[in-house]
């Protein structure tokens, strides 16, 4: 029995030892939102680094979940450094999961687009799960692009700036070694 239960440790130990040395690092993301015809829209660049290995790497991508919103859908995701589409491993409600290639010691940049569904005059991306990354992002740029007629009541992180130009309202973050303490959650009229 306790052969066993020592096998069974240093296979745990070996494993999470196997998954910190592969960990990769999110570096950044410059992304744009937007609402219209009843859906937000999410597009933009997430850049990723590896370590000193190559090989596929493995993440998943959340989607927020709340009555307020419908399933995400149309899903693309570009693999930039490689020009190369990735088709999802799996998609359930709560997110995708996929693989991308990483290059020793390289940042590989992946393009990822969805749209959900609205219910209501809320919208949300995740941004709580920076966190599990255990590092902030060195940088992330965000643009939200509305229609002028369209009135912002709420947002859970509030813009750097905006401005104006062909009847749009580009509301814009830039942050620098950026670690969320919430989701960005924004509610209009």
């Amino acid at each position: 029995m306790i052969k066993i239960l020592f096998i069974s440790c240093l296979i745990v130990f070996l494993l999470t030892e196997s998954f910190f040395a592969q960990q990769i690092t999110f570096e950044k993301e410059d992304l744009n939102f937007t609402v219209k015809d009843g859906y937000f829209y999410v597009g933009g660049s997430y850049f990723v680094g590896c370590n000193n290995t190559n090989g596929k790497k493995i993440l998943f991508y959340p989607f927020p979940i709340d009555s307020l919103y419908g399933l995400a859908d149309s899903l693309i995701i570009m693999d930039m450094t490689h020009n190369k589409i990735i088709e999802p491993l799996r998609m359930t409600e709560k997110g995708a999961l996929f693989d991308f290639l990483c290059d020793s010691l390289q940042i590989t940049e992946l393009h990822i687009s969805y749209r959900q569904k609205l219910f209501s005059n809320q919208a949300e991306y995740i941004l709580e799960t920076t966190a599990a990354w255990g590092a902030p992002l060195k940088s992330a740029k965000y643009q939200f692009i509305i229609p002028d007629d369209l009135q912002i009541e709420f947002f859970s992180i509030k813009p750097d700036n905006h401005f104006e130009a062909d009847n749009t309202i580009i509301y814009y973050w830039d942050k620098t070694n950026y670690m969320p303490d919430r989701n960005f959650v924004i509610r209009f009229k």
